[in-house]
């Protein structure tokens, strides 16, 4: 994940700000960028929360910070642009949009239904992002 940041960053610095249109450009790829960055660390603190015990259950403490976690991790997942994304890198977006935050919005439903089977499809989605993420270089 922190290839695609780099990845982002180079991107942005390299672009020019002589012109308007550029500028916005530019604008537009380091706010995609911070909301990306913002999402991503809320959902490391809910996998660093699900993690920390080795036994299988979580108390209903963690539970909520895991919930609440993951509703922030939304959140700012939510205002990527996925086109912007898609400027970056063809598909990456795409991918995001399906597989990161469509996993993280069906494993929060999962868990506030008590539907493990749609959790655990939620978590696979992600599984998925990332392996996308990791065969494309970012």
């Amino acid at each position: 994940m922190k290839r695609a940041f780099l990845y982002l960053i180079c991107f942005v610095t390299f672009y020019s700000c002589n012109e308007k249109k550029e500028y916005s450009k530019k604008e537009s790829i380091e706010r995609n960028v911070e909301h990306l960055q913002k999402s991503i660390e809320w959902n490391n603190k809910r996998i660093q929360l699900v993690n920390k015990d080795t036994t299988l259950l979580v108390s209903s403490k963690d539970m909520l910070l895991i919930k609440e976690y993951l509703k922030y991790a939304i959140d700012e997942a939510e205002k990527v642009d996925t086109i912007v994304l898609n400027s970056v890198k063809d598909g990456y977006g795409n991918i995001y949009y399906n597989k990161y935050l469509k996993g993280m919005k069906m494993e929060l439903k999962g868990i506030e239904e008590g539907n493990n089977k749609m959790s655990i499809d939620g978590q696979l989605k992600y599984d998925e992002f990332l392996k996308w993420i990791n065969k494309n270089g970012l």
